[in-house]
């Protein structure tokens, strides 16, 4: 069995990385845009300064359930 070095493991890691990466970026970026554009409408709507909006746009849904969560227990 031939063991690859481990150098030779990250440089094909990172070119597959990079490939991967060139081929989804329109999708990943469109995504991104969207739900950024998504987010400061509802800023806009919600009067939120824009780095609320931001926090809010971007906030990982698990931090989004805790905060939620936390508010009953008031």
């Amino acid at each position: 069995m031939n063991w690859l070095s481990a150098k030779t493991m990250r440089r094909r890691f990172l070119v597959a990385f990079g490939h991967a990466i060139r081929v989804t970026w329109p999708v990943l970026s469109a995504i991104l845009g969207i739900q950024l554009a998504l987010g400061l409408m509802t800023g806009f709507v919600e009067g939120w300064s824009f780095g609320d909006a931001i926090y809010f746009t971007f906030i990982p849904a698990s931090r989004l359930v805790t905060v939620i969560s936390s508010h009953g227990r008031r």
